[in-house]
């Protein structure tokens, strides 16, 4: 009875998983705009909409394909410019009109509703251009000395873990005879 349960376990779980794994097809063209800022600051980063070719989006959802790329594009754009720690987000749609729409909630927010707490840079298209991402490129770029450092952190808590694992078997086996 256990066996069946897990195999039928086992069967679920792979017809889940090859379900998720989404098609992806690439798009004539898409629209996007990014926006950055910095928790050090007060600026506000916004681009220009663009026309973005040779982006893949997935066929069920319309999703982008590897968004996370594209704010990376715009965070090492802006760390090139010297901004120290920018939180990078991409908007797209497929349609000018949709893209439209999601400028003007942001535009609304940061520049007519300002009352001068941010500090809004408009970043052109010919200082900045999204450049399409194929689903075979969607490895990660990190700065080595970043992930150095994520690998150390990683590590450390694995051992804190580890740790406070033994000093509760220590307490456990310290009260029976």
């Amino acid at each position: 009875m256990l066996l069946r349960n897990i195999a039928i376990s086992i069967f679920a779980l792979t017809a889940f998983c090859t379900s998720a794994i989404a098609q992806e097809k690439q798009v004539g063209k898409l629209y996007a705009f990014g926006m950055a800022s910095s928790f050090n600051d007060s600026t506000v980063y916004i681009t220009d909409i663009q026309e973005v070719s040779g982006a893949y989006v997935t066929e069920k959802g319309k999703k982008l394909v590897n968004r996370e790329e594209y704010s990376y594009q715009l965070r090492d754009y802006l760390k090139s410019k010297g901004v120290a720690y920018p939180t990078c987000m991409t908007s797209y749609a497929l349609e000018k009109k949709d893209i439209n729409k999601k400028m003007e909630r942001i535009r609304k927010k940061y520049v007519e509703k300002n009352n001068g707490r941010y500090i809004v840079v408009n970043i052109s298209q010919d200082e900045f251009h999204y450049k399409g991402v194929s689903p075979e490129e969607g490895v990660v770029n990190v700065d080595a000395a970043a992930a150095e450092e994520a690998a150390r952190k990683s590590s450390m808590n694995e051992k804190k873990q580890k740790e406070k694992v033994n000093d509760k078997k220590k307490t456990v086996h310290k009260g029976k005879p």
